[in-house]
C-alpha cells in the first residue's frame, strides 16, 4: 500500500487471490485498479516463485526505483542523514524508518553503499523508502594530511571531487581520513610543519584546476594535429 500511495511510478501489480489476507491486500488491489494500473493475477505457486520471503502476502508492486538529487536535498528544511558505505540492508532500512518517524527530509548514501531497494532493506524500512528522498553521491573524496604518502602535485585529480580539509590546529582527523578515497600532502621543505588553511586549500584547488586546463589544452592540440 505504501508504494501505491507514494510518488514511486508503479507499472504493474501482481497478486494471488488465495494468498491475500485480510482487508489490507484487497484495498491495495482496489486502489491499483482505480488508478488503471495493470493487475496480473497469478497462481499461488507462480507468486511464491517471485516472492523473496516465506508466507508471502499475495500482492506485489512492480515499479521503478526513485532517486533524489543532491541539489534538492541541499534546500531541505529538516535534517538530512548522510551514511558512508553502509553494508547491512536491515540497518539501512531501519535508519530509513527512523528518518520517516522523525520527519527527516532525506538520506545521502556516500561511497559503495548497499542498495536501499534490496528486499531486506525494503522490509526493514516498513514503507519509509517510499516517503524519504534518497540520493547517492559517488563523487570521490580527497583529503589532505601530513601523513599522506602522495604529493598533492603528483596526484591525478578527477574533474569532480570533494576536497576534505581539516582544521588549522588538528588537521584532518583520522576518522575523516578513513572515509576518503585518496589522501595527499603538501610537502614542507623548511622548518614549518604546515601552511595556513586558506593557502593550503588554494594550492590543492589550483593544482586540480591546472591539471584540467593542461588536459584540455593537450586535447585541443591533438585535435588540431588530426585535422
Amino acid at each position: 500500500m505504501a508504494a501505491l500511495e507514494s510518488r514511486i511510478p508503479v507499472e504493474a501489480v501482481l497478486y494471488a487471490p488465495d494468498l491475500l489476507r485480510g482487508t489490507h491486500g484487497l484495498a491495495a488491489l482496489e486502489l491499483a485498479r482505480s488508478r488503471d494500473i495493470p493487475c496480473q493475477r497469478l497462481t499461488n505457486s507462480e507468486f511464491a516463485s517471485l516472492a523473496t520471503r516465506e508466507h508471502p502476502q499475495g500482492i506485489a508492486c512492480v515499479g521503478r526505483q526513485s532517486w533524489s538529487n543532491l541539489e534538492h536535498l541541499a534546500h531541505a528544511e529538516s535534517p538530512v542523514v548522510a551514511l558512508f558505505a553502509p553494508q547491512d540492508p536491515g540497518n539501512l532500512g531501519a535508519i530509513l524508518r527512523t528518518c520517516d518517524a522523525t520527519a527527516c527530509s532525506g538520506m545521502i548514501l556516500i561511497g559503495e553503499a548497499v542498495d536501499p531497494w534490496r528486499p531486506a532493506a525494503l522490509r526493514a524500512a516498513m514503507g519509509a523508502t517510499f516517503s524519504i528522498d534518497i540520493a547517492r553521491s559517488d563523487v570521490p573524496m580527497i583529503g589532505t594530511s601530513d601523513r599522506a604518502p602522495a604529493d598533492y602535485a603528483m596526484h591525478p585529480f578527477p574533474e569532480r571531487f570533494v576536497l576534505l580539509m581539516g582544521s588549522e590546529r588538528q588537521g584532518l582527523l583520522s576518522e575523516l581520513e578513513a572515509i576518503t578515497d585518496a589522501l595527499v600532502q603538501i610537502p614542507m621543505a623548511g622548518e614549518v610543519d604546515s601552511l595556513n588553511l586558506a593557502v593550503a586549500t588554494a594550492l590543492v584547488l589550483y593544482e586540480a584546476r591546472n591539471q584540467q586546463t593542461r588536459a584540455k589544452a593537450r586535447t585541443r592540440a591533438f585535435e588540431c594535429q588530426a585535422l
